[in-house]
């Protein structure tokens, strides 16, 4: 019985072929958007999963409140790592820190072949330790426990010396440290909150500083993490980092900072501290894909309940013979079953195929090296068999229960249209498709507009005609001043300055003094630039008070700018009462001169927080605010600019290859996450649209099916396809009314939601709504004409013959 079920499921396919393609069709596009975003999503939830034990794996967090302003700081001071093992004992089994010289990127080179790497770390070697790392190549048991000694990656290896049998030989960083290759290893796998492509011992660091590393409780430049026992609960030393901060932290902050244990599997999708290794994940963005691949496999499962049904005509004969014959509803209903899974099988089969061809545009769009294997995994085959078992059974199970209730007397009497139901329930279903399908279109819409607002919004920064230098190693520094002067001779260029950090990209926080007495006040720790002359001409920034940095040395010691936040943080009501305040670093005894206009300090996601610039000096502390030089060219002139500026580099930048780049592009990468957020509910809203499609053409065959008699018997009276069409179309607009009023507050609440995670953003747009509801409205017009095209090829005799 079960093997005659099978080829009488097979063989009904084959005799209806159209609408066994286009059930398969809406099924392939579901299953394949399901399973590149089960790939993408498969990724984001398991970062960091690799690690053995990676479940006891702690990155160590600081929080401090500094005046108010809370810094949360995803790094802790050096001395933490050896300090919190100690403190705990057997409770931690090995601990290490990464710190790459507070620099995106990295000077390393090897002869010739010169790179910036943005994967260069000093560690410890308890790193070994911590996470896990394949052995390719080594002489040696212990890594890392001398100074001058590296552990680079086998691409890595690849990059700086064309092959992986490099032990023994050495590289160059930042053109002063030399270090010799301990061992290569396996490179990680692409789901790491960071990578590392070259790791040198932090006892080369020690070194460079004349043999010890640095001792303070104040700077943060350390990433820090521990292992804990397998007898330890976190918790246990959650409860003692308070007495911990009590004994090691420096009196004058301890009392207002706190550390925290973070689980490692936290990191790259809910933190979204300051000073992070680079730009994490976003949990929400994996809701709202999984919702979206979740929405898209139930418009499938739609679709082939709709066009099952709206075909029981062609089979209606098939199974009142086999009724009157003494088949039971069970046999009927299980053949039914058979051949939904058949199809879903198909289509898996099929998607799989798709999956893989779709793959290198999928990773493109991604900047991801995802491959098929990547989802074969236990928990994941067997997510996917579970998801092909959901989907047969939802696209089965309605209609078994409605082909094998037909009433066969009926159908045998001819009756076709009696026999079925009304079909309200298709049209429940149809709306939901719709209903998804205007969601996904005006959200699609929606995710543009914010991405395209994000890209052209002011961040406070003029961004036009404007490069900026990374000068961290170079000697630039040295004769900035002769630099500065040499390039704003050049008729292409308009001014030269330089700062710590690229304003409306980074920052760090600086300790000043808040009121006259130094020795009464405690220092806080606020957000600020270090910058030297021409810094509010070159970057665009506006004074709204008061006056901006003269070029006079008295500044140096005695002049600071706030934004307005800063001067209401400091509470005065009116900004430009702040004017005149004593803000003090160490060096200098500084006031406030001016209020200049609140700009974004990182992207657009955050408000414009408090904020100060301050002046150094470009001769007795060149290194503080020489780190980014910027350099404003005049429109029309990049080409000849950034010649000229090369060339004035080699002269005053020493041997180091600097990097040049334009700020609209250091900016825009910002923005990475959300341009792949775009990319994909574009393809998502477009997929919805085709198997909506799909799914209107199993409701249109039912209603013409439903309405053939009527259809055929105005044909006889001459009526043309165009009133047929309005005999439809009363339908669907009813239908689409119905769409349109559900749909439009979910829209506007959705919508909203979302937004509101940016400081900056788009309002809701009644013009995208529109766009969608007709986006989707043309769809329906589309395929309503399509198919009563068809239909009205129908010669009415062969309809009315059986009434």
């Amino acid at each position: 019985m079960k093997w005659r079920c099978w080829h009488m499921a097979l063989r009904h396919a084959l005799n209806n072929r159209m609408y066994f393609f286009v059930n398969i069709l809406g099924l392939v596009l579901g299953l394949t958007a399901v399973f590149l975003i089960g790939i993408y999503l498969n990724d984001e939830l398991n970062f960091d999963r690799f690690h053995k034990d990676s479940d006891r794996i702690y990155r160590v967090i600081q929080f401090g409140n500094y005046g108010g302003l809370v810094e949360r700081s995803s790094s802790c001071p050096f001395p933490l790592g050896p300090e919190i093992d100690d403190y705990f004992g057997e409770k931690i089994t090995s601990h290490t820190r990464l710190f790459n010289y507070q620099s995106p990127s990295t000077q390393i080179a090897y002869r010739n072949i010169v790179h910036y790497d943005s994967g260069f770390f000093f560690t410890d070697p308890g790193f070994f330790e911590v996470f896990t790392v394949d052995t390719i190549d080594t002489k040696d048991e212990k890594w890392l426990e001398k100074p001058f000694q590296a552990v680079i990656t086998s691409n890595a290896a690849r990059k700086y010396f064309g092959h992986i049998d490099v032990v023994g030989k050495n590289l160059t960083i930042e053109n002063h440290l030399q270090v010799e290759v301990q061992a290569v290893v396996e490179d990680w796998p692409v789901h790491s909150h960071f990578d590392f492509s070259v790791l040198v011992s932090l006892d080369s660091y020690a070194q460079m500083r004349g043999g010890e590393l640095p001792t303070n409780w104040v700077q943060n430049p350390c990433w820090t993490y521990i292992k804990v026992s397998e007898q330890t609960n976190q918790s246990e030393i959650q409860k003692s980092l308070p007495a911990f901060v009590k004994s090691h932290f420096d009196a004058f902050i301890r009392d207002n900072n706190a550390l925290f244990l973070q689980p490692l599997h936290d990191i790259h999708l809910t933190s979204h501290l300051e000073y992070e290794i680079r730009k994490n994940g976003n949990m929400e963005y994996v809701y709202i894909f999984g919702g979206v691949a979740l929405f898209l496999i139930l418009m499938a499962a739609i679709n082939y309940i709709n066009l099952t049904t709206a075909t029981f005509a062609s089979r209606a004969r098939e199974i009142a013979v086999k009724k009157v014959l003494g088949a039971t509803a069970g046999n009927i209903r299980f053949q039914l079953f058979i051949e939904a899974f058949i199809i879903t099988l198909i289509a898996a089969v099929i998607s799989l195929v798709f999956t893989e061809l779709l793959l290198p545009w999928f990773n493109q769009v991604t900047v991801k090296d995802f491959e098929l294997l990547d989802l074969i995994s236990w928990r994941n085959l067997l997510f996917f068999f579970l998801v092909l078992v959901a989907v047969a059974a939802a696209g089965g199970i309605y209609p078994a229960i409605f082909i094998a209730g037909l009433n066969p007397a009926r159908i045998l009497k001819g009756n076709l249209r009696r026999a079925g139901k009304t079909g309200a329930s298709r049209k429940v279903l149809v709306v939901s498709q719709l209903f998804i399908s205007t969601l996904l279109v005006f959200a699609a819409l929606t995710i543009h507009d914010q991405y395209k607002h994000l890209l052209r919004s002011s961040n406070g920064i003029n961004r036009d005609n404007l490069f900026v230098i990374n000068a961290r190693f170079s000697d630039l520094y040295k004769s900035y001043p002769e630099f500065k002067k040499e390039i704003e001779k050049h008729d292409a260029i308009y001014k030269v300055t330089a700062s710590d950090y690229i304003p409306g990209i980074d920052h760090n926080r600086h300790g000043f003094f808040v009121g006259s007495d130094t020795a009464v006040n405690d220092v806080v720790f606020l957000p600020a630039l270090r910058v030297v002359n021409d810094f509010f001409e070159v970057y665009g920034l506006e004074i709204n008070e008061g006056r901006g940095f003269e070029n006079d040395s008295s500044d140096l010691l005695s002049a600071v700018l706030i934004n307005p936040e800063m001067a209401r943080h400091l509470g005065y009501e009116k900004p430009g009462n702040a004017i005149g305040a004593d803000l003090n670093v160490y060096y200098g005894n500084e006031q406030v001169v001016g209020i200049f206009e609140d700009f974004y300090p990182k992207t657009l996601h955050d408000e414009p927080n408090p904020f100060a610039i301050d002046l150094v000096s470009e001769e007795k502390n060149p290194k503080m605010g020489i780190q980014y030089a910027a350099v404003r060219y005049k429109p029309g002139n990049k080409d000849e600019a950034l010649t000229y500026i090369k060339r004035s580099l080699k002269r005053h930048a020493g041997d180091k290859q600097v990097q040049i780049n334009e700020y609209k592009d250091i900016y825009y990468n910002q923005y990475a996450e959300e341009r792949l957020f775009n990319q994909l509910a574009g393809i998502m809203s477009v997929l919805s649209l085709i198997i909506s499609a799909v799914g209107l053409l199993g409701l249109v065959s039912f209603m013409i099916l439903q309405k053939s008699k009527e259809i055929s018997v105005r044909k006889v009276h001459g009526a043309s396809n165009r009133s047929i069409l309005g005999l439809i179309a009363g339908e669907f607009i009813r239908i689409f009314i119905v769409v349109i009023l559900f749909a439009l507050p979910v829209a506007w609440y959705l919508s909203r939601l979302w937004l509101d995670n940016f400081a900056s953003h788009v309002s809701f747009s009644l013009m995208n709504w529109i766009l969608a509801v007709l986006t989707v409205a043309l769809m329906i017009i589309i395929v309503a004409v399509l198919r009563l095209r068809e239909a009205a090829r129908v010669n009415p005799a062969e309809i009315l013959k059986y009434e």
